[in-house]
């Protein structure tokens, strides 16, 4: 009885010996399914999202022609900034359509808290001209096909030019502030 008793102890810890090996095998085995299952669905998530994007690329490729027009005027409203020439040249002849002389120099923008640095390129410019002029200037420059900010503006009374002759009544100076985007 004794040695049957022994056989069942055995039998008995065989037994929960083999359950708790099963136990941490499906525990695993639950463990590599749920992180299988995760990384399928984020899979599947960027699959749709590539998809989307691929979807959304496609229809402005189709378009693209349509937009062609359109990106390009955009591309011409910004100023070459690695030689601003033809800004300069169509300053040069606003001043010009308007009747009053201009002076054109480059310079450092001022920046203020929320522009980023570096991104605007500066021109002082200074008119010389009856207000009627100077105002035909601001505003050819204002509605020009450059992308520009009179930053600031400053008239006064001229009573002589550069070389000291008196100037007729009604001659102003004016000077701008002007900022361009860069291409």
């Amino acid at each position: 009885m004794l040695n049957h008793n022994k056989r069942y102890i055995l039998a008995m810890v065989f037994l929960a010996a083999a359950i708790m090996l099963l136990g941490f095998w499906a525990y695993a085995l639950f463990g590599v399914i749920a992180k299988g299952s995760a990384q399928i669905l984020s899979d599947k998530k960027e699959v749709a999202m590539m998809e989307l994007q691929n979807k959304i690329v496609g229809d402005f490729k189709a378009k693209h022609e349509q937009y062609r027009a359109d990106l390009q005027k955009i591309n011409q409203l910004f100023v070459d900034s690695e030689n601003p020439i033809d800004f300069i040249t169509f300053l040069e002849s606003v001043s010009a359509d308007t009747g009053a002389s201009a002076q054109i120099n480059v310079v450092a923008p001022v920046k203020s808290e929320n522009q980023k640095a570096g991104r605007q390129i500066g021109f002082e410019i200074t008119i010389d001209g009856r207000y009627q002029n100077i105002l035909r200037f601001a505003e050819g420059l204002e509605n020009g096909p450059y992308l520009v900010k009179i930053t600031n503006a400053t008239v006064r009374g001229l009573q002589k030019d550069d070389t000291g002759k008196e100037v007729p009544q009604g001659f102003l100076e004016a000077n701008f502030s002007v900022e361009a985007l860069p291409k």
